[in-house]
């Protein structure tokens, strides 16, 4: 049940990151409102008769709020026409940044040999209710018109001549879905880094902390396999070792109390034996005289007074620990 949890906050946090980051991207691209740029434009022939029908292939990437309304354009060069039906519009997909890509097929017709200079076509986009530009300008590719070598005594009844009165009203769009907004792979990729940092905290697991008797016991060990050869600094080392297991096992400020408070203190202890009391009272008498006194110790008081720690640290191990050991 821990682990669920502890999932679900991670599943938690990172989505509130992701939701974050995303929000920065749209809200800073609504906040711009920038006009669509072109990607790339193409004829669908780059030489055409007069008259012939010709389809531009354009795409543009603009922001998520903004979209083409319509394939007729609102602004053509001089000597092309838009067509009197078909066209199409592709939705492209909604990417992270909140830009989405819009393909168009737009036909257009050429009615003179001699294009405009100006070689642009507008777009009509979305009205947006705020201060925008509201086209897309699309720079057109050359587009080479040549004169057709028969040229018919009744246009109407062989190639549909174009009426730019009509343009519009006859003109129909078709608006494909391509593909939606990426969410599974949003939601996979939340997941991921989800089971990704459990993994890490579970590898990543903190040590055990010792028991206080088990550090006490290897610090005794470490100084009787390795004495210092002054008696001074042996019993100094001796008393940091009860100090700190005081401390540690009954909860005590024992590491900066002198002698007579470290005594006061361990005779408090309501379940402490007497005999325990009268081990540790004569190690720290020895070690006073030791100490202060300069009075040399022989080997065998040395290894008796470490034996007595020894003693008392055995002896006040908890019941319940030495049941399991």
């Amino acid at each position: 049940m821990k682990t669920i949890k502890t999932i679900a906050k991670f599943i938690a946090l990172a989505l509130v990151l992701v939701t974050s980051v995303l929000g920065y991207f749209f809200f800073s691209v609504w906040q711009k409102n920038e006009r669509p740029t072109e990607i790339s434009a193409e004829w669908t022939k780059d030489t055409v008769t007069l008259g012939e029908p010709v389809t531009l292939r354009t795409t543009i990437r603009a922001a998520w709020h903004r979209r083409p309304s319509s394939v007729v354009p609102t602004r053509l060069p001089e000597g092309l026409v838009a067509p009197l039906s078909g066209g199409k519009i592709t939705k492209g997909t909604l990417d992270l940044t909140g830009h989405r890509d819009w393909t168009l097929e737009i036909p257009i017709v050429p009615t003179s040999t001699e294009l405009g200079a100006s070689q642009l076509i507008e777009i009509p986009l979305n009205s947006t209710r705020r201060r925008s530009v509201g086209t897309a300008a699309i720079a057109i590719p050359a587009l080479t018109v040549i004169s057709p070598e028969n040229i018919p005594t009744d246009p109407l009844s062989h190639a549909k001549v174009l009426r730019p009165d009509s343009v519009i009203a006859e003109t129909t769009n078709l608006i494909e879905e391509e593909t939606p907004f990426p969410w599974m792979m949003i939601v996979a990729a939340v997941v991921a880094i989800a089971l990704v940092v459990l993994a890490i905290r579970l590898l990543r697991k903190p040590k055990p902390v010792p028991h206080p008797w088990d550090t006490a016991r290897e610090a005794l060990d470490y100084l009787a396999k390795n004495p210092p050869k002054e008696p001074s600094i042996y019993y100094l080392q001796l008393t940091d070792i009860l100090k700190r297991y005081t401390t540690e096992r009954f909860t005590i400020s024992g590491d900066s109390a002198s002698a007579s408070e470290l005594l006061r203190s361990i005779a408090a202890l309501p379940d402490l034996a007497p005999e325990h009391r009268q081990l540790i009272s004569e190690v720290i008498r020895i070690a006073n005289v030791v100490k202060f006194a300069q009075t040399p110790a022989d080997e065998g008081s040395r290894m008796g007074a470490l034996a007595h720690i020894r003693t008392f640290v055995e002896c006040t191990i908890p019941i319940e620990e030495e049941a399991n050991a």
